[in-house]
């Protein structure tokens, strides 16, 4: 496996465990929660993982570009699949940075007194932000193993 390979696919699977792994444990509990307890929940998950994606996630982008590169004049496949990954990548990050950071920061300013009235509608919209985000990056994670699979068998 080729070295621009490895680092994708090891990049992106750190990024997508890092925003899916505390998703898929509280997905179901989290509209259950009480909003001092949510937005608890909720900072304390950015300030324990902000710090690892501002290094992560460019790292997973950036390592896209010599393997498009690569593979752009090699397999039409796999070069479909890593410029699916690439396209489901970016648009992960675009949520995140669009969608979910606003959300967080709009979240963890809230304190008991200062909680909105309409905050299950704001909850409900990270939530959906957030799902966005797990899936775009999956797909993202996925389509680069099938290309480097696909290398390997055509």
């Amino acid at each position: 496996m080729d070295t621009w390979e490895v680092l994708c696919i090891l990049s992106s699977f750190l990024w997508v465990g890092l925003f899916s792994g505390p998703w898929i444990a509280l997905s179901d509990s989290f509209k259950t929660f009480h909003p001092k307890l949510f937005v608890g929940i909720v900072e304390h998950l950015s300030r324990s993982i902000t710090p690892a994606l501002t290094v992560v996630m460019p790292m997973a982008i950036l390592s896209m570009i010599p393997l498009l590169i690569e593979t752009s004049g090699t397999n039409s496949v796999a070069f479909g699949f890593n410029i699916a990954a690439f396209v489901l990548t970016a648009l992960s990050l675009t949520v995140t940075v669009l969608f979910e950071l606003p959300s967080v920061n709009e979240i963890t300013a809230w304190n008991s007194s200062s909680v909105p009235e309409n905050w299950r509608q704001r909850r409900d919209r990270w939530i959906l932000v957030h799902k966005i985000r797990v899936f775009t990056g999956f797909g993202g994670l996925l389509s680069l193993v099938i290309a480097a699979l696909t290398l390997r068998t055509i």
